[in-house]
C-alpha cells in the first residue's frame, strides 16, 4: 500500500508523537488491538494485545468504541469485523498485510474439494477451519454444519467433528497432523489434500478410509524450526524447556517438551518458577517480548523466525490510518458481505458451544 509522500520523510519520534496525538483525539471512540507478533514500536500503542480470536472478542466487548483498529494480518481484522457490532467500524492499517497460510485455502478450492470428496463417496463430511483463514472460508464452514478452531482448542474441536462424521481440516497441514497425533489417530486414518491435484492427489479408497483429511498448507514462520534446532538447544542448554507452536513440523513438536498456542506459551512462561529457562519456537517479536517482560526467567528463541507479513504493519501505516480517521475520511475499512459475516460468526459461535 503506497502512502502519501509526506509520511515517508517522518522519523520514528515524529511518527510516535503524531500517533499519540491522533489516538488522544479519538479517545474512547477508538480501540487499538495488537497481535503478539507485532513489533514493539507498534504494539506499545495497543489497548489490548493477544492472539487473533481473543483480540476480536475483546473488541466486541468494547461497546462504546466506534472504531476498532486491528494491528495484525488481514484474516484477523476480518474476524474482528465478523464478531463486532454493526455500529462498529473495523480498520486494518495495511491491506497488504496478508497471511500466506490462510491463502493456501482459497474459497473456491475449498468448495471444489468438498464437491470432489462427496463424489468420492466420503460420508458425513464436516469442514473444520483453523481461525487462520479467510472470512469466506469460515462462512462456508458455517453453512455446511462445520466449525472453526484455534491452535489452543484444535484437539477438542476436531474430536467434536469426528463424532459427527469425517473431517476436512484447513488450511494448516502440520496443525492437522499434530492434532491427529494428540487424538491417537493412525496414519491410515489421516490423508493429505493437495488442492492442485485431482482428489487432492489421493485414491478414492484412501479418502474413504481417512477420518481426518488435512489441507496441504503451512505457516512459513513455524516450518522454519527444525529437528536440528531442537538438538542444538538440547546440547547447548540442557536445562532449557523447549516449547513450540503446533504449526511446527510434527517431528519438531514431538521432540519438544511441549507445544501450545501463543496464549498457552505466554502462560507457561508467566507461571513458571523463577530461574526457569525457555527455548521458544514461535515468531521472534513475541519471544523477545517474553524475555523483556519476564526477567525472572531466561527466554530465548529456538531459532530466529520473523513474520514479514506482520511487519507490514508499521508506524507510518498506523499513523496514516489514524489521521484519516481523525479527519473524518476513514481508510482501510474492513467490509464484509452481511451473509459472509453472519455465517462466519455462526461457525465461531458453534466453536464456543463445544465443551
Amino acid at each position: 500500500m503506497e502512502l502519501p509522500e509526506e509520511y515517508s520523510a517522518l522519523v520514528e519520534e515524529e511518527l510516535s508523537a503524531r500517533i499519540a496525538a491522533a489516538k488522544n483525539r479519538l479517545g474512547r471512540d477508538l480501540i487499538i488491538l495488537g497481535h503478539h507478533y507485532q513489533r514493539q514500536e507498534v504494539i506499545r500503542f495497543a489497548d489490548f494485545r493477544g492472539d487473533s480470536l481473543d483480540l476480536s472478542r475483546r473488541a466486541a466487548q468494547q461497546r462504546e468504541a466506534r472504531y476498532i483498529l486491528f494491528c495484525g494480518v488481514r484474516f484477523m481484522a476480518e474476524t474482528a469485523a465478523v464478531v463486532c457490532g454493526q455500529d462498529q467500524m473495523v480498520l486494518h492499517p495495511n491491506p497488504e498485510s496478508g497471511c500466506p497460510l490462510a491463502d493456501f485455502a482459497e474459497l473456491n478450492a475449498v468448495k471444489r474439494a468438498c464437491k470432489e470428496l462427496q463424489e468420492a463417496d466420503v460420508k458425513d463430511l464436516i469442514p473444520v477451519s483453523y481461525v487462520n483463514s479467510s472470512a469466506g472460508v469460515k462462512a462456508f464452514c458455517g453453512r455446511k454444519e462445520g466449525i472453526v478452531c484455534t491452535s489452543a482448542n484444535a484437539g477438542k474441536i476436531v474430536s467434536w467433528a469426528l463424532e459427527r462424521g469425517n473431517v476436512l481440516f484447513m488450511p494448516d497441514e502440520n496443525l492437522g497432523h499434530n492434532t491427529a497425533s494428540t487424538l491417537g489417530l493412525s496414519e491410515n486414518e489421516v490423508a493429505v489434500w493437495d488442492p492442485a491435484e485431482l482428489l487432492g492427489g489421493n485414491e478414492p479408497e484412501t479418502l474413504r478410509r481417512a477420518r481426518l483429511i488435512v489441507w496441504k498448507g503451512y505457516c512459513y514462520v513455524h516450518t522454519l524450526f527444525s529437528l536440528a534446532d531442537v538438538k542444538k538447544v538440547r546440547r547447548e542448554h540442557p536445562k532449557a524447556r523447549i516449547i513450540v507452536h503446533p504449526e511446527c513440523l510434527p517431528a519438531v513438536v514431538k521432540a519438544a517438551d511441549d507445544s501450545g498456542s501463543t496464549s498457552q506459551i505466554l502462560r507457561a512462561v508467566k507461571d513458571a518458577p523463577a530461574g526457569t529457562s525457555f527455548a521458544i519456537g514461535t515468531e521472534i517479536n513475541m519471544v523477545e517480548r517474553l524475555d523483556r517482560e519476564h526477567p525472572q526467567n531466561a527466554v530465548f528463541p529456538l531459532r530466529h523466525s520473523t513474520c514479514h507479513d506482520m511487519a507490514k504493519i508499521d508506524l507510518r501505516h498506523l499513523l496514516y490510518t489514524l489521521e484519516r480517521l481523525v479527519a473524518g475520511e476513514p481508510v482501510n475499512v474492513v467490509r464484509l458481505p452481511r451473509e459472509t459475516a453472519r455465517w462466519a460468526n455462526l461457525a465461531l459461535e458453534r466453536m464456543l458451544t463445544v465443551k
